[in-house]
Order: C-alpha cells, then sequence, then structure tokens
C-alpha cells in the first residue's frame, strides 16, 4: 500500500487490494484460446484498477483474490525523489501503463473463480454448469457462451437508504434490505447493479448491450423466494433474474429462472390420473 525508493530503477510500490481479472477470446484462428490480463483494483485507491505486468508469466490469480504486491514504478512517478511512505494512488503513473510486478502475496481467495465455475464450462468436459445445462436441454436452440457474457465481482451494498429512481432523478427511492423485500428493493439491487456497470466495470461490459441482468444475492430474510425472473422479456429491453446463494449457486433455480426469460410458464406437476369408473360384478343367478 505504501511506496518507497529503490534503487536506479524507479520505486518499489508495495500496494494491497484486490485483484480484476479480464479474460477474453481472438477471433479466427486460435480462437479458443483465451488472453488474460491481470489489473489491481487499489484499497482506497483509484476507480480504475492499475494494470499489471508478470513479465508474461500467468499468475495463479482470479477475480476478487486479494493480495500485496510489489511493482516497479518510473522514478519519474516519484516528484520528490522519495524518502517518505505514501500511497501508490499518489504517485503520477501513467495512465494505462502495466506496472511490472516482482512480488506477490495472496492473502485470500477471491469468489470469482468459483462463481464462473458454476456458470461456464472453463474446459470441463463434464462440469455441471449453466451453459452445459442450456445447451443440453434446448438441443443447442439456446445457449449461454462464455464469449459473450460478463461475471462481475461482488460488491457490498448499503442495507438500508434511499437512492435516486433511475429514470426520474428527482424521485428518491427508499429500500430497506433487512425487513422489506418488494419493488423498491427489486429495482434499487439492479440499480446498484447498473451503477457498478456503468461506472466501476464500465471498461468490463457495455450495459446497454446486455440482454439479460443475473444478480447473485445473499440471503435476505425478508425475501421468501429462492429465485425471480422476468417472464418474457419485450423488445429492447433488458431481463432481469435475481437468485440468493447461501453457499453456492442453485443451477436449477438459476436455470428456472433464466428460462422465464424466454417466456415459458413455471412448471407444474401433472394432474392426477382420473379414476376410471369400475363395472359392477356380474350378478350371480341361481341354478
Amino acid at each position: 500500500m505504501w511506496v518507497t525508493d529503490h534503487s536506479i530503477q524507479g520505486s518499489l510500490g508495495l500496494s494491497a487490494g484486490a485483484i480484476d481479472v479480464i479474460m477474453s477470446h481472438k477471433n479466427g484462428p486460435g480462437a479458443a484460446a483465451e488472453v488474460g490480463a491481470w489489473r489491481l483494483q487499489e484499497v482506497d485507491g483509484p476507480t480504475m484498477p492499475q494494470p499489471l505486468d508478470f513479465g508474461g508469466v500467468v499468475p495463479d490469480l482470479t477475480m476478487g483474490d486479494t493480495v500485496t504486491i510489489d511493482v516497479l514504478v518510473p522514478a519519474s512517478s516519484v516528484s520528490d525523489g522519495g524518502g517518505k511512505r505514501r500511497r501508490l494512488s499518489e504517485l503520477n503513473l501513467p495512465p494505462g501503463v502495466p506496472l511490472s510486478v516482482t512480488a506477490v502475496n495472496k492473502e485470500a481467495a477471491g469468489k470469482g473463480k468459483t462463481l464462473r465455475a458454476r456458470f461456464f464450462n472453463m474446459g470441463s468436459p463434464r462440469a455441471t454448469t449453466m451453459e452445459r445445462m442450456f445447451a443440453t436441454c434446448t438441443f443447442n436452440k439456446l445457449l449461454l457462451p462464455e464469449a459473450l457474457s460478463a461475471v462481475l465481482p461482488l460488491e457490498t451494498l448499503p442495507c438500508s437508504g434511499s437512492r435516486p429512481d433511475d429514470s426520474n432523478p428527482s424521485r428518491i427511492i427508499p429500500y430497506d434490505f433487512a425487513n422489506a423485500c418488494g419493488d423498491n428493493e427489486l429495482d434499487t439491487m439492479r440499480y446498484f447493479a447498473k451503477q457498478f456497470a456503468t461506472g466501476k466495470y464500465a471498461n468490463l461490459v457495455t450495459w446497454s448491450k446486455l440482454k439479460r441482468i443475473v444478480m447473485i444475492l445473499p440471503v435476505l430474510p425478508a425475501c421468501e423466494w429462492s429465485g425471480l425472473g422476468n417472464t418474457g422479456c419485450a423488445p429492447n429491453t433488458q431481463c432481469t433474474s435475481w437468485l440468493q446463494v447461501d453457499s453456492s449457486v442453485d443451477q436449477p433455480v438459476m436455470f428456472q429462472e433464466m428460462m422465464h426469460n424466454t417466456a415459458p410458464p413455471p412448471p407444474r406437476a401433472p394432474p392426477p390420473p382420473k379414476k376410471k369408473k369400475q363395472s359392477p360384478p356380474p350378478r350371480k343367478t341361481g341354478g
């Protein structure tokens, strides 16, 4: 988190934060190979994550990992020549220039890889994933490709408060996740999702181009459902699904809610078969 002088090469930055990973697929030849970019979202640092350079080595770091790293920064970024401790975000770093990483200490594992592994195959031929469930259950007619999807990191929201109406900023919407689970709360979850997607993570996803919004939530006592989903989507609108998760994603529930987006009604048990009328037993006649 702090910066000290480091010889003639520049300054050694000791910074703490969460890892942000972007994975992409190339078009054309070699499209199956993913290209990764690792960045650091510094604690109390700038909004935009700092790009990292691991010298061609693919680090064993996934979205949300909490790390402390040493990086080399240009000497010119330390205006007074160094000599005192300071935050990495206080330096005059060239924007967009990757910082050379010299050491990494992973303090806590993030949940980005676990969450992504529940949704996408990630090269596994047999893992039970949302991607495989869509392909199998719809006979490859409705697909959920990883290359066209984005999984954003987990974020913490205020348990109660108020926020402006997305379509009418002069109107203030109160919400209380601890004690209510009405339209205000559901719309507020989506409101914050949009704020993160169009602000902090605008470089990872283009909100206006998204067709489906899936929100993974903790268990909320006031909400008596395990999952919700828009039933059908009007043209040029986004479908939204909400899923409460205790310890792991319930894939059948998630599949059901996302299938609501395509407008099929919820499944119902078939009615019990009607009882056949029994013919009266034949009469016995005396001989």
